[in-house]
């Protein structure tokens, strides 16, 4: 056999030998273990940092790492996010208690909670010194915005529950979270029930005018991830996926605490130093407290039947079927 002959026959060898390594590459998925298909799936979340474990996990790649090709479709808070799940145009939502608490007054038991990612005390009540505002009992009379259906409308209650203000003493108006700094400013509100990074950035605006009242005892935001449950049932798979994705997320942030605010910042298009100043009220981790999770369901929904006339004689739900830990427990059993 001559020389180029063997040169040939050595070549062919070697592709043969790249073509196969490449296609057990393929089928094995890759180095990262997964099946090498990527799941196609959507969440809906707003740009906050209270979502900030799934927008770290989608930039550091750990949705793909586990077989999921992720989009991200954003609301401006989660009753938006709810709403999307429940008109099937995500698979996954970021939501508050609240939201869970209102769906159960409509029937709908296809929505589930399957873990939780943060726990904050970043609600809270900014008010304008202008207006005459010192302190709690100085609301009485006062506009106060808020944003119906979501953390700020249940801590609005709650606080003006705790200091002996009957809503009816108080103008509520309702607002978009993303408009209350501008109606601060513009001196439209007396002042408004919201969440960092808006309550900041109005403090921000206002300067010396601005006095906060800030009460965790009021109210512990969670976050929460929900799916609807006859999808997740048929995607049991994607569903864990999408679960260590995000705890991987958490370990992250623990590990590596700058990098994450620097993340976070490019997402939600924040300020570095605004977020670096918010970043305390807020406790990232992946969870699942199923009898947690139903009993701030539970007194959600009893305040709302209280305060709003709307639902006073609507039935109280059994919250527990609001949140599953099957797919939790699956997904770190494995």
């Amino acid at each position: 056999m001559s020389g180029m002959k063997k040169i040939v026959l050595m070549l062919v060898a070697i592709a043969v030998v790249i073509v196969l390594m490449f296609a057990l590459s393929v089928r094995n998925g890759g180095d990262n273990g997964s099946t090498g298909k990527q799941s196609k799936v959507t969440l809906a979340a707003s740009k906050n940092p209270w979502t900030s474990l799934a927008l770290i996990a989608d930039a550091k790649g750990f949705f793909t790492d586990e077989g999921l090709d992720l989009s991200i479709a954003y609301q401006d808070g989660g009753r938006y996010c709810m709403d999307a799940l429940v008109a099937k145009s995500v698979e996954f939502a970021t939501i508050v208690e609240v939201n869970v608490s209102y769906l159960g007054f409509t029937g709908n038991k296809n929505v589930t909670v399957i873990g939780s990612i943060v726990e904050s005390t970043s609600t809270g009540i900014i008010g304008r010194r202008s207006a005459g505002i010192e302190n709690a009992g100085d609301l009485r009379g006062k506009t106060l915005a808020f944003s119906p259906g979501t953390g700020s409308e249940l801590y609005a209650l709650r606080f003006l529950e705790k200091h002996g203000i009957k809503p009816e003493e108080v103008k509520m108006r309702k607002m978009q979270p993303n408009v209350i700094q501008g109606a601060m400013v513009a001196k439209e509100v007396d002042a408004a029930c919201t969440w960092d990074p808006f309550i900041e950035n109005s403090r921000r605006s206002l300067g010396d005018d601005a006095i906060t009242f800030f009460d965790p005892e009021v109210y512990l935001g969670y976050m929460h991830i929900a799916v609807r449950r006859n999808w997740a049932t048929e995607h049991r798979e994607e569903v864990k996926a999408f679960l260590r994705a995000v705890k991987r997320a958490g370990e992250f942030v623990a590990a590596n605490p700058s990098e994450a605010q620097a993340i976070v910042a490019e997402k939600v298009a924040m300020n570095l130093d605004l977020v670096k100043s918010i970043w305390p009220l807020f406790s990232f981790g992946l969870s699942m407290d199923p009898t947690n999770g139903t009993e701030t369901a539970e007194g959600v929904a009893a305040l709302i039947k209280a305060s709003n006339p709307d639902f006073t004689d609507k039935p109280m739900t059994d919250y527990s079927q609001y949140f599953d830990d099957q797919y939790f427990i699956e997904a770190f059993q494995e």
